[in-house]
């Protein structure tokens, strides 16, 4: 048979039963053609990851080809390992402050801090490609420990310096939870007198909730015990509902593919207006994440979300 796009996505949306229920799920891949026969399986199967890591829309194509242009920004597991002290050492990861706007205003109201590497021999390396490796080989932890110390530095100095502030939101790994050092970091940071936890709050995703509802909850009395602000992200990928049950959590953000589809049907439409009811009730913020078009900002307004993530 051809392969032809309409029997590749027939092919990665499957439904599987369980328990009495029928549970739809769908794949991502990423294809790598073989050019070079004697390259190593391992590095043939890590650009086929690479490639899976910028699928785009996996509803309507669940796929992406390792074409010229990633091959141009690839980096491979060991290097982003092999670097990293070294990477560290220079400061090479930043943080680039993503605004966060009140939906009815339009002012800044926070900001998230995203890890970016960049890199005297790469250039500018996309997260794409080294958060994975660091969450997969180790390392993560460290990265996102120096962002966060680089965030509590930068307010602090704003601060000294009389100048406006706003509340940043840091990211944290799943990976993160078991690395001593970043949770005893953490708790340092939580005990700032100067950087209140009002000032710097911590974004975990659902999934990562769901995992840690599971097994070892101690980050999050950890988090309740001084009064962390904790923000939901992602929501929308995952179901753990269950979970988000016993999380006293500040804000939830609800993800870009729950977004992408608004004005696209009224069922889309009515489930992110549903969320943002929903969480309102809990006493929670909503951030709509990956807002790209007038269209959509209207809507969210209209619905009361209460803050908006290009």
């Amino acid at each position: 048979q051809a392969v032809t796009k309409d029997n590749l996505i027939s092919l990665f949306r499957q439904e599987a039963a369980y328990k009495e229920k029928i549970i739809p799920y769908h794949c991502i891949f990423g294809i790598y053609h073989l050019t070079n026969l004697s390259e190593s399986p391992a590095n043939m199967c890590a650009k086929a990851n690479v490639a899976a890591n910028f699928v785009k829309d996996p509803f309507n194509q669940p796929w992406q080809v390792f074409d010229e242009e990633l091959s141009k920004r690839y980096i491979s597991d060991s290097e982003v390992i092999d670097r990293l002290d070294q990477a560290l050492a220079n400061r090479e990861f930043v943080p680039y402050y993503q605004p966060i706007v009140n939906a009815r205003t339009g002012r800044i109201a926070m900001a998230e801090a995203l890890a970016r590497w960049i890199s005297p021999d790469f250039g500018f390396v996309s997260p794409g490609y080294f958060i994975p490796s660091l969450e997969k080989h180790g390392g993560i932890s460290r990265v996102d420990m120096d962002i966060t110390n680089q965030v509590f530095d930068m307010l602090r100095q704003r601060m000294r310096a009389s100048k406006h502030v706003v509340p940043i939101d840091v990211n944290v790994s799943w990976v993160d939870f078991g690395d001593i050092n970043y949770v005893n970091n953490l708790i340092d940071h939580l005990k700032d007198k100067e950087v209140t936890t009002d000032m710097c709050r911590y974004e975990i995703t659902e999934t990562t909730i769901a995992e840690l509802s599971e097994g070892n909850t101690k980050i999050i009395d950890i988090f309740s015990k001084h009064n962390a602000k904790l923000l939901i992200d992602d929501f929308g990928q995952g179901y753990s509902f269950s979970s988000m049950r016993d999380i006293d959590f500040y804000i939830v953000k609800l993800d870009k593919s729950l977004i992408d589809k608004l004005g696209t049907s009224r069922k889309a439409d009515l489930l992110v207006d549903t969320f943002i009811g929903m969480f309102h009730k809990m006493g929670a913020k909503v951030v709509a994440e990956g807002v790209e078009k007038l269209q959509q900002v209207e809507y969210l307004r209209r619905v009361g979300c209460d803050y908006i993530q290009g």
